[in-house]
C-alpha cells in the first residue's frame, strides 16, 4: 500500500504540463453529411444524390440513395445564404408519387417548404 502511496506522491510533486492535443478530438463527418445543399435527382420512382463538390447540371455524377438517408443528409445540411438546404432536380421519367413521397418526408422531417428549391426545367 506504501508503494502506491509513495507513487501517487511523486505524481503529485512533480505535476506535468496538461498537453490538450491528447485530449479526444471530436469525430468530423464526411463532407457529403455537412453540406450546405443536398442535390437531389428524381428519375421514375428512384432517387439519386450527388455527393459534395460534383459537377452541377452533370447528371452522371449522382448516385442511387434511399429516400430515409436522404431525408437524414437533408435534416443535416445547413442551408445556403438564401436558406435552400435540398434543390430537387427531375428527369422527364420521373413519376408524380415518387415527387410527392419525397415531399411528404421532408414535411415530416419538419423542413421547411421555403427550404426546398424545386426546378422547373426537366434534366435529360
Amino acid at each position: 500500500m506504501s508503494r502506491a502511496i509513495d507513487g501517487l506522491s511523486a505524481l503529485d510533486s512533480n505535476p506535468q504540463p496538461v498537453n490538450s492535443q491528447s485530449q479526444p478530438q471530436p469525430i468530423h463527418k464526411p463532407a457529403e453529411e455537412s453540406a450546405e445543399v443536398i442535390d437531389v435527382l428524381i428519375d421514375g420512382q428512384t432517387y439519386f444524390f450527388r455527393p459534395a463538390g460534383g459537377e452541377q447540371n452533370c447528371p452522371e455524377k449522382y448516385r442511387p440513395i434511399e429516400l430515409s438517408e436522404l431525408i437524414r443528409l437533408a435534416k443535416q445540411a445547413h442551408g445556403n445564404h438564401d436558406g435552400i438546404r435540398v434543390q430537387i432536380a427531375r428527369r422527364k421519367a420521373s413519376r408524380a408519387s415518387a415527387e410527392q413521397r419525397l415531399e411528404d418526408e421532408l414535411t415530416k422531417a419538419r423542413l421547411p417548404r421555403n427550404s426546398l428549391s424545386w426546378q422547373t426545367d426537366l434534366v435529360d
